[in-house]
């Protein structure tokens, strides 16, 4: 069995979702990965270093060990420590390393959501949620 008929519209929302993602970083250049965003504190590349750390929990991946630096300054609560976390890991990775990490874990993704069996009212693990 495959991923049940009622979550497929969530599922083809996702996929349009990271891949128009990727289509608009693929294409950038190193110093492009490091403009402002609306977002405080975050660049391009931070922005989807957080797509691609919700993703890689969502997938089960364990949560890096890192500490965080304490002049975030933009990180005043628990919640905002807790998404920072994965952004940070990744606020030195190069261009190339940030779309092949991106496109492993569309590729990996996919997979989970082609293969699941779980019934929509099965509770799963979110973001900030206990495992």
């Amino acid at each position: 069995m495959s991923l049940h008929p009622t979550l497929q519209p969530y599922a083809d929302a996702w996929t349009h979702s990271i891949e128009a993602i990727s289509e608009l970083v693929q294409p950038l250049v190193e110093g492009e990965w490091n403009r402002r965003t609306p977002c405080p504190g975050w660049s391009v590349r931070d922005l989807v270093s957080h797509v691609i750390g919700l993703d890689s929990e969502m997938y089960g991946d364990p949560r890096p060990i890192h500490t965080l630096p304490r002049d975030l300054f933009h990180v005043t609560n628990d919640f905002q420590r807790y998404m920072e976390m994965q952004v940070d890991v990744r606020r030195h990775h190069t261009a190339p390393e940030m779309t092949s990490e991106l496109e492993l874990m569309i590729i990996r993704r996919n997979r989970q959501l082609r293969n699941e069996t779980r019934q929509p009212d099965t509770m799963v693990r979110g973001p900030s949620a206990p495992s």
